[in-house]
């Protein structure tokens, strides 16, 4: 057998533990979205041609084996949505072992329970590594540095853990990044104006942390970004209008912080924001630009709990979509 794929159904118990004692030709192991409980067999590493691994959206429980570098035809491997994770600082330690995976493109272990910190190894996982899921665990810890060496990511999840400590300066070389998310953690510092290298991007995701100082007037360098949220943290200084600038922005989520001085208009009257502009919970000042006319499509726009004075100029009611 080279493919077992059963995605999508209602099969349930424990996935027998000598699996990969009796399949040894099996390239694809696709059993997603059971009802399978119990732990990850061991034999798994046995499975010496396994190519795509997808355990994803099932109800297993316990540690991940630490012997899966031994896959190393791997390119696909899916944890995420389980109840996976001991509870212990050892937690990760399955990661170690995944740095002989060279050929690994996709690991998403998101949406369990794992905790422990992210260990320095996480620099050698395979540079062919497009995606990397971690989000809604239980992990804590710095970021760690060597996350630059991952030169093919395009895709970066840790939100909703217990991070701590500052974004990396460094993860401005990871210039094929798309989507970066770290919101719903602990972090603290200044949101590192290396983000303005990476052209590329399409999603940051920062909000729900502690960051402080100012929000970087290069972080639309990026003529793609089309969705940024920097919502409930503790920036200051004022809105740069160079956000103006991002011509494909369809969400700016900036509310819940401490910044000041008036609206840009380059800004509110950007036409491209198509879905929401939040800004409230601010100490914003001054008037609302007539410009906000332009927002003909969107559907929601938060300004509530400012210092906002003025009369509500005629052009809102361009904005059809609200």
């Amino acid at each position: 057998m080279i493919d077992f794929a059963v995605v999508e159904n209602k099969l349930h118990g424990s996935v027998p533990h000598y699996i990969g004692n009796t399949l040894p030709n099996l390239r694809r192991l696709l059993i997603a979205s059971n009802r399978f409980h119990g732990l990850l067999p061991k034999s798994l590493s046995n499975l010496s041609r396994l190519a795509r691994l997808d355990v994803s959206e099932n109800q297993f429980t316990g540690p991940v084996p630490t012997n899966l570098g031994s896959l190393q035809d791997l390119k696909y491997l899916n944890f995420q949505s389980n109840r996976l994770g001991t509870g212990k600082v050892d937690d990760l330690s399955f990661l170690d072992s995944l740095s002989n995976c060279s050929h690994l493109q996709t690991l998403s272990f998101c949406c369990n329970k794992f905790s422990g910190q992210l260990p320095d190894t996480i620099a050698n996982l395979s540079t062919k590594l497009t995606k990397l899921y971690m989000g809604d665990n239980n992990i804590f810890g710095e970021i760690p540095c060597g996350t630059e060496n991952l030169i093919s990511l395009n895709r970066l999840n840790m939100a909703v853990n217990r991070l701590t400590g500052s974004i990396p300066d460094s993860l401005g070389k990871l210039t094929n990044l798309l989507e970066v998310g770290l919101w719903g953690n602990q972090l603290t510092g200044s949101i590192p104006d290396s983000l303005g290298k990476l052209t590329n991007l399409l999603e940051v995701g920062l909000g729900d942390n502690q960051l402080s100082g100012h929000i970087p007037s290069n972080i639309c360098n990026n003529t793609q970004l089309e969705r940024l949220f920097l919502d409930d943290n503790r920036l200051e200084g004022t809105i740069p209008p160079s956000l103006g600038s991002c011509g494909n922005l369809k969400i700016v989520g900036i509310s819940m912080n401490q910044l000041v001085g008036t609206i840009p208009k380059q800004l509110i009257g950007l036409s491209s924001l198509s879905i929401e502009l939040r800004l409230s919970w601010n100490h914003l000042t001054g008037n609302l630009p007539s410009e906000v006319g332009n927002l003909e499509r969107i559907v929601y726009l938060g300004l509530s709990n400012n210092q906002l004075s003025g009369e509500i100029p005629s052009s809102l009611g361009n904005c059809l979509g609200l």
